[in-house]
């Protein structure tokens, strides 16, 4: 960057994702996502929150530092009431690991049967409520939230996986 400058971003090639690029998977364990089949879901929703404070120590005028707390994960996905199965796993606390993909097929191929892509796994969900509609007219859906945890056996609450056509690394240092 030429002093002075500011910092312009350019992109060659801009790869837009919609709902038909996208699929949900449940497994028991991560291990298991690879082979797990898609959910039908209407909507996914996930939330990454840092959780920062700010720190203003006497005798400053602006805020001093800023710290990271325990980072949290949550959010919902709605379906239709179909079967019991999504229902149990609140009933029962049952913990999942989930994937949220999205693979752009319609895009050109980085190489053969390679496209953009991005899977977001949780490593640990545990669903922590459950609404149902309940009119008379209407299919009946239900929304669950759940909010992914620590898990110990991987070491890790979230992995994000990005293919690109892009030669950058990007490492979270």
């Amino acid at each position: 960057m030429e002093a002075g400058g500011s910092p312009t971003p350019s992109y060659t090639t801009q790869t837009e994702f919609i709902g038909r690029d996208a699929n949900v998977y449940f497994a028991a364990d991560e291990s298991g996502l690879n082979g797990a089949t898609s959910s039908c879901l209407q909507n996914f929703k996930v939330n990454i929150n840092k959780n920062l404070t700010d720190v203003q120590c006497f005798g400053d005028d602006d805020i001093s530092s800023i710290h990271n707390q325990q980072f949290t994960i949550d959010g919902d996905l709605e379906a239709i009431f179909d079967s019991e199965t999504l229902r149990d796993y609140v009933i029962n606390s049952t913990k999942k690991a989930f994937r949220l993909e999205l693979i752009n097929t319609n895009a050109t191929a980085i190489v053969t049967g390679v496209y953009p892509t991005i899977l977001i796994d949780g490593l640990k969900a545990g669903f922590n409520s459950r609404d149902k509609s309940d009119s008379n007219n209407d299919l009946v859906t239900q929304t669950m939230g759940f909010s992914w945890q620590y898990d110990t056996a991987t070491s890790a609450t979230i992995e994000i996986l990005l293919i690109t056509d892009t030669a950058t690394v990007y490492k979270h240092a």
